[in-house]
């Protein structure tokens, strides 16, 4: 036989072969009551039939073929289908992360249909939590915007930098369950938006009783400003919700204006980051709408009831009361909340630590920050002259009070000790020198003193923060100034303090460390 006409010859039987296969899967298929088209092949993928399925592609169907939505298999069986086919689908060589409708990604898809386990799935293989849809929203905003609790519970160790634009998405939206969820997981009560507001604020111009309700139990002041100077109140009354802005208003209690001891918050704070970790199956976060409880009358503020009302049936988590949080001298040494007396070494290498787990190293942050906390006073100062200041009080029914040197403040435990003018330094004015009012006050029961600046909102402390060594389970609540030396002998001094992280100095190397919030979950 001639060359030629053998590569003929060849290239028959091959094409002859090729369609017996294609056409015995069809036969294949018809016997097992299936048809090669697209409607066919997602059916079978969504039941998890791998045979069916083989005999599809051995047939020569396009795995890549969409649906008339625009999706692939992958995002239907992310959608609908079995964690066994999603993986057999990946094995075939489907992409993870492939955009399907509207730009979305099987993790997406998986997100919006609830499918926690997929997710837990998708993500341990690759998938891509940043990734926007054509609408711009990332897989956990779909899931905050879905009511997804159990997803939201898988996304947020993936993204954390995330947690608080979804806790003021979810009090946009009214969502208490979600609040709540979020929070244990580490998103910030004292996150705003670009105009100041807080996720109170947002769900309090929105007319969210149940959501305002959570935002309060779980640490959110009702005394806080917008950039415009107005309380969640009074956000709410220009709402038209007048129920919430009567309950927001409640006049405070005068424990809301004090200045508690510096062992309070430390206490506090610890009891809020010892909230067991959900059985399996379980998302965090137990509270729904209906059981959120009422907004306090007594204060409300970052120190009222931010322990208790939030996590119900969570033991320890819910423990605190009142009042909690104090007033503490900044440039004290790091305050240990538990253990022996004294500040204990804590282990930071750079923010991580490598240890022997299983055989193999691991890295994962020696210390991590769990909580943080500046509560409001619900009082302002608005202007302030020799000898007197006026002050703007923001619960109850509001209004500005003059008080001189020695005099209370209405309603209040707080007496006006000293008002002055000065040239200013602070980090408030990014360090330019500026001729300020300030007003020191005395708490009268227990003789604690803090200056106030006219313009700014009043704290009971300075910014606090909860952190813990991940290697001995210690926790220190440290302030700007603090400083600390690790189990190495390095010396660390605390920058800043702030409502998502805190920012460490090596004193050695001048290093800056970086330590982002992650809830007690974390």
């Amino acid at each position: 036989m001639f060359p030629g006409i053998a590569v003929v010859v060849g290239a028959a039987v091959l094409l002859a072969a090729c369609g017996d296969r294609k056409s015995g899967a069809k036969d294949d298929l018809g016997d097992a009551g299936f048809a090669m088209t697209a409607g066919d092949f997602f059916r079978a993928a969504e039941s998890g039939d791998k045979a069916i399925v083989t005999r599809f592609l051995d047939g020569g169907f396009d795995i890549g073929t969409r649906d008339e939505a625009g999706d692939s298999v992958l995002h239907a069986v992310a959608a609908r289908g079995p964690e066994e086919m999603l993986a057999f689908l990946l094995d075939r060589g489907m992409a993870i992360d492939l955009p399907g409708a509207g730009g979305r990604t099987p993790l997406a898809a998986a997100v919006v249909a609830g499918q926690a386990g997929k997710v837990r799935f998708l993500l341990r293989n690759g998938a891509d939590p940043g990734i926007r849809d054509g609408d711009g929203f990332k897989p956990l905003m779909r899931a905050v915007e879905a009511d997804r609790v159990g997803v939201v519970s898988e996304l947020a160790p993936h993204v954390r930098q995330d947690l608080d634009t979804a806790l003021l998405m979810a009090s946009l939206l009214g969502k208490p369950e979600m609040i709540d969820t979020l929070t244990n997981y580490g998103a910030s009560v004292y996150a705003r938006t670009d105009d100041g507001r807080t996720g109170l604020m947002v769900a309090a111009g929105e007319g969210h009783l149940g959501a305002a309700r959570m935002l309060v139990g779980i640490g959110a002041n009702r005394f806080a400003l917008d950039n415009e100077g107005r309380t969640a109140a009074e956000i709410a009354e220009a709402g038209g919700h007048l129920e919430l802005a009567a309950e927001l208003r409640d006049a405070p209690a005068a424990t809301a204006f004090g200045l508690e001891e510096p062992a309070w918050p430390a206490t506090e704070l610890a009891a809020l980051a010892r909230s067991p970790e959900p059985a399996a199956g379980e998302s965090p976060g137990t509270s729904a709408a209906g059981d959120a409880p009422p907004v306090p009358a007594d204060g409300g503020g970052g120190a009222d009831a931010s322990a208790g009302a939030a996590n119900q049936g969570q033991g320890p988590a819910a423990a605190g009361g009142a009042g909690a949080l104090a007033g503490q001298g900044a440039g004290a040494s790091a305050r240990p909340t538990g253990g022996g007396a004294g500040v204990a070494p804590v282990s930071i290498e750079g923010a991580t630590v490598s240890r022997q787990a299983g055989g193999g190293a691991v890295a994962k942050p020696a210390i991590v920050m769990r909580r943080y906390r500046e509560p409001a006073l619900p009082m302002l100062v608005e202007s302030a002259a020799p000898g007197k200041a006026r002050l703007r009080l923001l619960g109850g029914t509001p209004g500005e009070s003059e008080v001189g040197e020695g005099a209370m403040v209405p309603g209040s435990r707080l007496k006006v000790v000293r008002v002055e003018r000065r040239i200013d330094h602070s980090k408030l004015h990014d360090g330019e020198p500026r001729d300020v009012s300030l007003v020191e006050v005395e708490d009268t029961e227990n003789g604690r003193r803090r200056q106030l600046v006219a313009g700014v909102a009043a704290t009971a402390h300075d910014p606090l923060a909860l952190v813990e060594d991940q290697a001995s389970g210690r926790r220190y609540t440290v302030e700007a100034g603090d400083r600390f030396r690790s189990d190495g002998g390095d010396e660390y001094s605390v920058i800043d303090v702030r409502p998502n992280q805190v920012v460490l100095e090596h004193l050695g190397s001048g290093e800056t460390v970086t330590l982002p919030l992650q809830g007690p979950r974390g």
